[in-house]
């Protein structure tokens, strides 16, 4: 006789009608079984239909031009798209959130020659600071690269930013700036 927590099953079956079915039982005294079968198709659908959404949203991001980073209300780094990886290369933890605003608007402050661009951007960062008009301004790189830069706050209250190429660079290979992340 199995008791306990080992003798507990769960299991998600898939029919070939589209239909899925979550599948569970669990030990009662006496040597008793309790299944509990659910049906979570319509769960399990949406779940898909959110990632496929999510999957289409990256890849219509990935083809713009602009690199792209959108930060959290939190401040966590929550989505970037190619051309953001290929300018600005993420340096620490491997996930997105292991970089955060303040410590991104340092980096960019620093590459930069415009601090008072991202004080700006800063406070356009901060909920319910100013009036949520988007912030424009230019970033000059030490290597003469100029880049727009395009801040704006969306439905959500999550922070966008975008840089574009103003000039094209004088080199011919992709050069990646280094965004730091705190250990």
């Amino acid at each position: 006789e199995r008791s306990g927590p080992a003798a507990e099953f769960e299991e998600t079956w898939t029919l070939p009608t589209g239909q899925t079915f979550r599948v569970s039982a669990n030990p009662h005294p006496d040597g008793a079984l309790a299944f509990l079968i659910e049906d979570i198709t319509s769960e399990t659908h949406l779940t898909r239909n959110v990632r496929a959404e999510m999957e289409t949203s990256q890849a219509v991001l990935n083809q713009l031009d602009q690199a792209i980073a959108v930060f959290a209300p939190n401040g966590e780094l929550v989505l970037t798209n190619a051309a953001f990886s290929q300018l600005w290369t993420l340096e620490g933890e491997e996930s997105l959130g292991a970089v955060t605003l303040p410590e991104a608007l340092a980096n960019w402050r620093e590459a930069g020659d415009d601090p008072a661009l991202w004080t700006r951007i800063a406070a356009l960062g901060r909920p319910g600071a100013g009036d949520g008009s988007p912030v424009f301004g230019t970033m000059r790189l030490a290597d003469g690269e100029s880049l727009s830069v395009e801040a704006r706050r969306t439905t959500t209250g999550a922070l966008m930013i975008a840089f574009a190429t103003r000039e094209e660079p004088a080199q011919t290979s992709p050069r990646a700036q280094v965004l730091r992340a705190s250990a």
